[in-house]
Parts: structure tokens; sequence; C-alpha cells
């Protein structure tokens, strides 16, 4: 999870988002799906992922930060050049926006697959699928 510097943005542009994010959370709340799942296939669908919370610290009470797509944001940058992205805004607390960048998003663990009994079970079922 990576915060951004958001003292650029205007008044306007900074409510805008968070109300964008805020939206988002009542659409989650008003679908009726589990939320886990709702959130997951949001974040799947997404180029990036930018999580607001309320920051009683930060200077405007709000904070942000890229959940996920920090590839495709350096990349942006250094191409100086505008593409379409499908960007998803989510409001939460700070712990629910670093669990969301651990589970969905680009803080996810890179690290071995797990070995013993389970993943023989998974590679045998891999197999299975494959003849």
């Amino acid at each position: 999870m990576i915060e951004h510097d958001i003292s650029k943005l205007s008044d306007d542009e900074l409510a805008s988002e968070v109300a964008k994010a805020n939206a988002t959370m009542e659409e989650l709340k008003a679908s009726g799906e589990n939320h886990s799942a709702w959130l997951r296939a949001r974040f799947e669908k997404a180029d990036l992922v930018l999580g607001y919370w309320q920051d009683p610290e930060a200077p405007r009470g709000v904070s942000r930060a890229l959940l996920k797509g920090s590839a495709v944001a350096a990349r942006v940058a250094k191409e100086r050049q505008g593409e379409a992205l499908g960007i998803l805004r989510v409001q939460a607390s700070y712990a629910e926006l670093a669990a969301m960048a651990q589970v969905w998003g680009d803080d996810r663990p890179t690290g071995p697959k797990p070995t013993g009994s389970s993943s023989r079970q998974v590679r045998r079922a891999e197999a299975r699928k494959a003849s």
C-alpha cells in the first residue's frame, strides 16, 4: 500500500474523489452480496484501486493510498501518456485498506508455494484437470 500525497488536489477534486469512494461502499452495502466476493471482483477488474480513510493527522482530515496498480501508475508516469484506466475508489479504515492491499492488491505475498499434504492435494487435482 503506497500512500499518496493529495496536497495538490483542490478541495473540489478531493471532495469528488471521496464521494466516489463513498458511493462504491454504498453500492457494496446495497448489493446484498458477500462483501469480500463483491470487492474481490471489483479489484480484479480495476487497473488502479485507490483507498481513502479519515486521518485526523492529515491537513484536510483525509488520506489516500494506492492499493493496486503501482506498475500501471509507474508506466503511465514514465511514458507520460494517458490511457483509459479502470479506477476503483474505496473508503474504509486504514487497517481495512491495508488488508485489501494484502489480499487483492499490490501487497499480495509472492513467496514460494506451500509444501506438505495440502499442496500435494492441489497438484493431484490440477493433474486430474489436465488429463
